[in-house]
């Protein structure tokens, strides 16, 4: 059993890597290179 101060810290930390995993993918959809090669494959 996970004490609760160790749950909020990973559950903060899981948190955390979600909202970079977001910023890192709505950067990369604005970036003219993946949308031109994702264009391209089609």
């Amino acid at each position: 059993m996970i004490d609760p101060v160790t749950l909020a810290v990973l559950k903060g930390r899981l948190e955390q890597i979600a909202d970079e995993m977001d910023a890192t993918l709505f950067r990369s959809a604005f970036n003219p290179i993946i949308v031109e090669a994702s264009l391209s494959e089609f």
